[in-house]
């Protein structure tokens, strides 16, 4: 039998692709169901990781970076594994709940200010503003290439929430949460960028960065969780 003929999560790739395409509040039932079955989590990246094609496949998203110049000390555009993505931030999750810092007399945790560094087509943001994985106040992505923002605000609708911009000039001190899967395939080049982020950050605030170059070693930061990727400002 197929993966998506089980009956346990068939309704949830329907479910799923109604949502993607038609609701505003999307997913919320989804990333729900997923805390309590890895089926449904397997339907609901099949059905986002597709929608993130079509974004890139757009004709004029698609002509607009066959000829962007890429700068060689970046990297293009790499998914994060959406599961681990979905993973990561239950325990982030978790995590601000338990956090006095972000103590909060109605919601379990004061609503949160999230970026985004290398937004890309903007697949993690989407999920995350419609998901209901996160309390937030405002959840915004950069990136430099300017087709993946235009794919971010013409297919998931994101408007002004993404913009281009530059990682090593940006000012991280407003946000709560920054999340960085590597922009830099430079090794100096990464260090640089995540010495400044770190050097921005506020106290208290969350860094969620998978695959970074020194992080682990920065006095500044203390690891938290047990997927390896979250560490808290110091």
């Amino acid at each position: 039998m197929a993966e998506t003929e089980d009956p346990r999560f068939i309704d949830y790739v329907g479910e799923a692709k109604y949502n993607l395409y038609f609701e505003t509040e999307a997913l919320a039932a989804i990333s729900k169901a997923l805390l309590y079955t890895e089926l449904s989590a397997q339907a609901l990246c099949r059905v986002v990781t597709a929608s993130e094609a079509s974004a890139l496949g757009m004709p004029t998203i698609a002509s607009a970076l066959k000829d962007t110049d890429f700068d060689p000390k970046s990297f293009p555009y790499v998914a994060y594994d959406l599961r681990e993505f979905l993973r990561v931030m239950i325990e982030l999750d978790t995590l601000l709940k338990d956090d006095p810092d972000y103590k909060d007399g109605k919601f379990r945790y004061r609503p949160i200010r999230f970026l985004e560094v290398g937004c890309g087509p903007g697949r993690n943001l989407y999920v995350l503003r419609n998901g209901g994985l996160l309390l937030w106040s405002s959840i915004e992505g950069i990136d430099i290439v300017e087709p993946y923002i235009n794919a971010a605000r013409d297919f998931y609708n994101l408007g002004d929430s993404v913009w281009q911009d530059d990682a090593l000039t940006i000012d991280y001190s407003p946000y709560d949460v920054v999340f960085s899967h590597r922009p830099f395939s430079d090794h100096a080049a990464e260090a640089e960028y995540e010495k400044r982020l770190v050097g921005l950050m506020k106290r208290g605030a969350y860094l969620v960065a998978p695959l970074c170059e020194t992080h682990a070693e920065d006095t500044r930061l203390v690891a938290l969780g047990e997927t390896g990727v979250i560490w808290k400002r110091l």
